[in-house]
């Protein structure tokens, strides 16, 4: 479904199932939520605080990041990136939601962008 991704209409349609984000905390290695605050969220128990100043640098940096890492994206492949809008469900598990971050533009693959805390993440890598 095309919808504007931050608008209170994408906020709901990402309650009716779990993801990516979700993943992270249900498997316990987000530092900011757990799997018992997406069961909550879910079940539209809490929501998350709109002005919690932690909560809005971390979206603020993570906005940023996001610039950074497209623009290393196109110099590395030698495709432009387009911002995608749609929160797309899997057909075969309709729970399971994604909000794509880009698509190359004249090549047929998603690029998702994600940050970590994580000092040595590369170390934990096989």
């Amino acid at each position: 479904m095309n919808i504007t991704q931050r608008t209170p209409e994408w906020f709901a349609a990402r309650r009716l199932g779990i993801t990516s984000t979700d993943i992270v905390a249900i498997l316990g290695i987000s530092p900011w939520s757990s799997e018992g605050d997406v069961a909550r969220e879910k079940m539209g128990l809490t929501t998350p605080e709109p002005d919690d100043p932690a909560r809005a640098r971390r979206l603020r940096l993570g906005l940023a990041m996001e610039q950074v890492i497209k623009g290393e994206d196109e110099a590395e492949h030698g495709f432009r990136l387009k911002r995608v809008h749609r929160l797309i469900a899997n057909a075969a598990l309709p729970w399971a939601l994604t909000s794509l971050d880009f698509e190359r533009v004249g090549d047929r693959c998603i690029v998702e962008v994600k940050t970590t805390s994580t000092r040595d993440f590369d170390n934990n890598l096989p």
